[in-house]
C-alpha cells in the first residue's frame, strides 16, 4: 500500500469497499407505522429501527474514513427525527400530550442535473409498456422487454450526446450544474402535440425495436405504424388560421423594418431578424458570413438601417487582402431567395 500513490489508494478503498457491499449481508430493520387518535382524528407516523446492519457498516466505516455524514435513504432522511420513533406498544394511551400546529410549504421539485435526467431517461415510459420475455443464451439469467434499460430513451451510449444536442440546439442552458429550459425550449413543447413530447412514444419505439431484433415484429410494420401516426398528427393538429400559424412559426419581438420580400414586419431575436409574414423566409442573421469576414455583427441599428434605406454606411470593415480596416456603405441586394450585400463607397449614413 506504501508504493501507491493517494490517488490510488482511494480507488483501491473504494473498489473494495463496493465490494464488500455486493456480497455483504442483507441489511434488516423493522418498520413501524403507528396510528394516533385525538380528538376524533387520527395521525399516523413512521419510522425504522435497524436489526442488522449487514452491507452498511462497510459502507458507513468508509464514509467514517472519508469524514463524510452517514448516508441516509430517501424514505429515511424524510422522516422526522431521522425516522426514529419510541418504544410504543399497541393500546398506549398519552394523557399529556403535547400539540402543536406547525404551517409550512412544499418546495417545487429540483431541476434536473445531467446526472439526474440521465438516470430518468433510463427508466422513461417503461410503465406503460407490458412486459415480454425473450429467450437468454445459455447460462444467462432470463431478460425481459420490459426491464427499464430497455425501454428508456436512448441506450447508455447515446443517452449523453442527446443532452448534449439539446442544449447546443437552444432548448437547455446549463446553471450551477443544473438544467434549465430556455424561452424556445418552453415555446416548443407548448406547440407541440402530447403525443410527441411523451417519453412514453420514445419507450414505445424503442420497445418495438427489441420485437424487430428478436424477430417479433418486421420494420415494414414499424415505419408503417409511424407513418399512420404522423398522418393522423398533421390531420388533427394542422393550423389553417394564417395569422395564428405566423405567431407560432416565430415569436414576435421587436419591430426593426419591412420585410424587402412581401413588406411584412422584421422582428428582433436572440439569433437575428426575421420576417412575421407566413410563408415569407427572409432572415438577416446576426452572425452573417459577410459581416462576419469584415469583422462586424449585425446590430440592430445595422438592421433596422438595411431595411428601411437598403444601405448603411459603416465604419472599421476589415479587409482581409490587406489586413487593414476601411469605411464603406454596405447595401442590401435580396434576390427573393438569398439575401446579398454589395460595397458602395459613399457616406448616405453613418452607423
Amino acid at each position: 500500500m506504501d508504493t501507491l500513490s493517494a490517488g490510488e489508494r482511494n480507488i483501491l478503498h473504494l473498489l473494495a469497499v463496493r465490494l464488500l457491499c455486493a456480497v455483504g449481508e442483507k441489511h434488516n430493520y423493522a418498520e413501524t407505522v403507528v396510528t394516533v387518535e385525538c380528538a376524533g382524528h387520527s395521525f399516523t407516523a413512521k419510522g425504522r429501527t435497524t436489526l442488522r446492519e449487514g452491507w452498511k457498516a462497510a459502507e458507513q466505516a468508509f464514509r467514517a474514513i472519508l469524514k463524510e455524514k452517514p448516508q441516509e435513504d430517501a424514505d429515511e432522511s424524510a422522516l422526522p427525527n431521522g425516522g426514529r420513533l419510541p418504544e410504543l406498544s399497541e393500546g398506549q394511551v398519552f394523557s399529556f400530550a403535547a400539540v402543536s400546529v406547525r404551517e409550512s410549504f412544499s418546495s417545487p421539485p429540483k431541476h434536473f442535473s445531467e446526472d439526474t435526467l440521465l438516470s430518468s431517461m433510463e427508466s422513461a415510459g417503461t410503465e406503460a409498456l407490458p412486459e415480454e420475455k425473450v429467450n437468454c443464451p445459455a447460462g444467462a439469467r432470463e431478460a425481459t422487454l420490459g426491464c427499464a434499460e430497455r425501454r428508456g430513451l436512448g441506450t447508455p451510449a447515446t443517452r449523453a450526446a442527446i443532452i448534449e444536442k439539446l442544449v447546443k440546439s437552444g432548448f437547455v442552458e446549463r446553471k450551477n450544474k443544473q438544467l434549465f429550459p430556455t424561452q424556445k425550449g418552453v415555446n416548443l413543447i407548448a406547440v407541440l402535440p402530447d403525443t410527441i413530447k411523451s417519453p412514453q412514444l420514445t419507450a414505445e419505439w424503442e420497445h418495438k425495436l427489441k420485437r424487430i431484433e428478436h424477430g417479433k415484429l418486421t420494420d415494414a410494420d414499424f415505419m408503417e405504424g409511424i407513418a399512420v401516426m404522423t398522418t393522423g398528427l398533421i390531420s388533427a393538429h394542422a393550423v389553417p388560421d394564417t395569422a395564428h400559424s405566423a405567431r407560432f412559426a416565430r415569436p414576435a419581438g421587436h419591430s426593426v423594418g419591412p420585410c424587402p420580400r412581401c413588406g411584412c414586419t422584421v422582428t428582433e431575436s436572440k439569433k437575428g431578424f426575421f420576417c412575421l409574414g407566413n410563408g415569407c423566409k427572409f432572415a438577416l442573421w446576426r452572425d452573417n458570413k459577410f459581416f462576419a469576414a469584415k469583422k462586424k455583427e449585425v446590430t440592430t441599428a445595422i438592421a433596422a438601417a438595411l431595411l428601411t434605406e437598403g444601405r448603411v454606411f459603416i465604419k472599421g470593415l476589415y479587409s482581409e487582402k490587406i489586413g487593414k480596416t476601411y469605411d464603406a456603405t454596405v447595401v442590401l441586394e435580396d434576390t427573393g431567395q438569398y439575401v446579398n450585400f454589395k460595397l458602395d463607397f459613399d457616406r448616405r449614413k453613418t452607423v
